[in-house]
């Protein structure tokens, strides 16, 4: 949540929300999401960008803590062109 609040307040990233699905809801568990609300990706190490250093050092407190992860890209539909 600290690294995300940081790309977002600095401009870099949109609105975003993290959940945890621990045991109770279908599907996997004991995993933590985080999911961007963005028109476009972008990806911050694109030239001329300037990661924020408070970012990269949110990140490093956690890395240790990581055991995997990876990365899920969905396009959300616009219900007015679905038609009927």
């Amino acid at each position: 949540y600290q690294q995300a609040k940081i790309y977002r307040d600095s401009g870099h990233r949109g609105e975003f929300t993290v959940s945890y699905n621990g045991y109770t809801l279908p599907g996997e568990q004991n995993i933590v999401i985080l999911e961007w609300f963005d028109d476009a990706i972008m990806s911050p190490g694109r030239q001329g960008n300037n990661i924020p250093k408070e970012a990269m050092e949110a990140g490093a407190k956690y890395r240790p803590l990581l055991e995997s992860q990876r990365i899920e890209f969905y396009e959300t539909v616009d219900p007015s062109l679905m038609g009927d």
